[in-house]
């Protein structure tokens, strides 16, 4: 038996331990400097769409608009009713109640691998951090 075959080893195995792609892999297709296609200026900041939406709306668009959203929700459309009742009074606000006295709330921040490790293993519900 050579040094490089071992008992039940092929001697065409290959060593383990690889550290991925040859580092050079994706060099030629890599942004050179002062390449003409980088686009150093980022994205535009001008609101083409706003932009259109606001002067069709100053034309007198928006009572069109309305008046169809309001036909729909007299026929019975629920999304249009709910935007026409938020448009009009408001969205409802949330109710956040504390029940634990006059105790401070505690926020903790667990590592969300923590967390899902806690799921999957079906934990109970007490939490682990107390």
């Amino acid at each position: 038996m050579t040094r490089t075959e071992t008992a039940g080893m092929p001697a065409n195995r290959q060593k383990t331990g690889s550290r991925g792609p040859s580092p050079s892999v994706g060099k030629a297709t890599q942004f050179k400097k002062d390449d003409p296609r980088i686009n150093r200026t980022g994205r535009p900041k001008s609101k083409h769409l706003y932009q259109a939406l606001r002067i069709r709306l100053e034309e007198g668009e928006a009572d069109s608009i309305a008046d169809a959203l309001i036909r729909k929700a007299k026929r019975g459309n629920v999304q249009a009713a709910k935007e026409v009742g938020d448009r009009t009074e408001g969205k409802p606000a949330q109710i956040l109640r504390h029940e634990g006295g006059d105790q401070p709330i505690r926020v903790v921040v667990l590592p969300a691998r923590r967390v899902l490790g806690a799921i999957e293993r079906k934990e109970p519900d007490k939490p682990q951090w107390e």
